[in-house]
């Protein structure tokens, strides 16, 4: 193509040792018809090239600087454009057909200018963002009363009354969770000062029991219920009250607890079998000594499998058996329900009532 080898005095030889044109130089005579068959010399040759680049130019436009003629070496460049030279934040640009930037200002961000609700926060770029303040005056409160809403902040609170916390012994079910009836109990209600409070309803004879509790699914599996209640009854009417246990495929059950009166000994912790919905059976087990426990009354059963352990403790924590007995020895199917209750034998006196202040049991 034109120029590939454009001879140039520094660089390429234009006449050999013997006075007669170099094939570069032929070439390049050739490439732009200049005739030099009569013979050139070097000097000839050499004011040939200079005529000519002297009469070609590189023209540039207002996009480019450094054009001219081609008598010299030549350094072109880019033209300025009107765009001030340093950092554009959030630009906003204009970019001509030959992809330069010829305009550029600082723009707006086009992220979130502002957070309001729960959160809150404004201005552009990096900014901190806060919790919205609620009603409550920021402060220690003694024995709070609060108010929680569904995303976990404290929206109302104000100081209490009580001392400081519930005792660890204090865990009444909800009437909710003993759902279960023997009998027709009457009210049950949840005291949040006392605990769970079930009323025995009006005396009636035929050892009649009234219970609430759970139905055990799973008869054959262990379970542990432990109880903390307190009975007010009348001896008038020989009631008793405490745990209740029963088949009711075999419509028998058992109460371990408290008697008003245990055949004319007085007062009595007492395991008897019963059958429902009335009827008493025999007594399994009878001692006046631990009556000297006061109320409320921590009394336990536990189901190993086997046997039915009948328990006492004086502080919730420690506890000793001081019956066991086979299962199905009265129960004939094991134990399908768990409760507490009260046992009616006569129909005077005043109706008794039972109040459970803890109840812990894993019965399935």
């Amino acid at each position: 193509m034109p120029g590939d080898l454009q001879p140039l005095a520094q660089n390429f030889q234009i006449v050999d040792g013997n006075g007669f044109p170099t094939l570069y130089f032929i070439k390049w005579a050739q490439q732009r018809q200049i005739d030099i068959t009569a013979g050139i010399t070097a000097t000839q040759a050499q004011a040939l090239i200079d005529d000519w680049a002297a009469a070609r130019d590189i023209n540039t436009t207002s996009d480019l600087t450094g054009g001219g003629n081609l008598s010299a070496d030549l350094t072109l460049g880019l033209s300025n454009t009107t765009v001030v030279p340093g950092s554009y934040t959030s630009a906003n640009v204009t970019i001509d057909a030959k992809g330069r930037v010829t305009a550029a200002t600082n723009g707006a961000s086009a992220g979130i200018t502002a957070l309001t609700g729960d959160v809150t926060a404004t201005g552009p770029g990096s900014v901190v963002a806060t919790l919205a303040n609620t009603a409550v005056v920021a402060g220690s409160y003694t024995s709070a009363n609060i108010t929680v809403d569904s995303k976990g902040r404290v929206t109302a609170a104000s100081n209490g009354s009580g001392g400081g916390g519930t005792p660890w012994d204090f865990a009444p079910p909800l009437a909710s969770y003993l759902s279960t009836a023997i009998g027709s109990p009457g009210a049950v209600t949840n005291d949040t000062n006392v605990g769970l409070i079930i009323d025995g309803g009006t005396p009636v004879s035929g050892d009649v029991i009234r219970a609430r509790g759970k139905t055990a699914t799973s008869p054959a599996t262990a379970w542990t219920l432990r109880t903390k209640i307190l009975g007010t009854m009348s001896t008038d009417n020989y009631s008793n009250y405490g745990i209740v246990i029963a088949d009711t495929i075999s419509n028998r059950a058992i109460s371990w607890g408290m008697t008003t009166d245990s055949a004319g000994a007085g007062p009595s912790l007492v395991v008897q079998r019963r059958n429902l919905p009335s009827g008493f059976s025999a007594t399994s087990y009878s001692s006046i000594q631990f009556t000297k426990l006061s109320q409320p009354l921590w009394i336990g059963v536990v189901f190993d499998g086997t046997n039915l352990n009948y328990q006492i403790s004086g502080d919730g924590k420690s506890w000793i058996t001081l019956f066991s007995e086979a299962a199905t020895a009265w129960l004939t199917n094991r134990a399908n329900f768990v409760g507490v209750g009260i046992v009616y034998s006569r129909t005077t006196g005043p109706k008794a009532y039972v109040t459970t202040y803890y109840w812990s049991d894993n019965v399935v």
